[in-house]
C-alpha cells in the first residue's frame, strides 16, 4: 500500500495525490425503520418524564423526612385517627404516626 500519496493539510482535510478526499455517506432508512425508531424515541421520552416525576416524589419524601420542609398528612385529623388504649396501643400509635410522617406528601 502506497501511503506516500496520502496527505493532510493544516485544517485537517485529507488529500490523495493532491486532490481532496470526500467521504459522504447518507443514512437511509426504510419506512418501517423510521416508524420503529419513532416508537422507540416516544417511549424514551415517556420514560424520561416518568423518571423526573419519580425523582420529584422521592425528593419531596426525603425533604419531609429530613425536616427541610413541613409535612402534613392531608385528611388526617384527630377525628379520623384510630384511638388505642394501654401501653401496647401507644407503641402502635407511635408506629402509625411514624409511618404517616415518613410516607405522606408535604404541602
Amino acid at each position: 500500500m502506497d501511503l506516500t500519496r496520502l496527505s493532510i493539510d493544516n485544517d485537517g482535510r485529507l488529500y490523495w495525490d493532491g486532490k481532496p478526499v470526500e467521504v459522504r455517506r447518507r443514512l437511509m432508512m426504510s419506512r418501517q425503520q423510521v416508524i420503529g425508531a419513532s416508537i422507540i424515541a416516544f417511549f424514551i421520552v415517556v420514560a424520561a418524564i416518568a423518571s423526573a416525576i419519580q425523582a420529584t416524589a422521592t425528593m419531596s419524601n426525603w425533604a419531609c423526612r429530613t425536616g427541610l420542609t413541613q409535612c402534613d398528612a392531608p385528611g388526617a385529623s384527630a377525628k379520623t385517627a384510630p384511638r388505642y388504649s394501654g401501653l401496647a396501643a401507644t407503641a402502635a400509635t407511635r408506629r402509625a404516626s411514624d409511618h404517616r410522617r415518613r410516607w405522606l406528601p408535604c404541602r
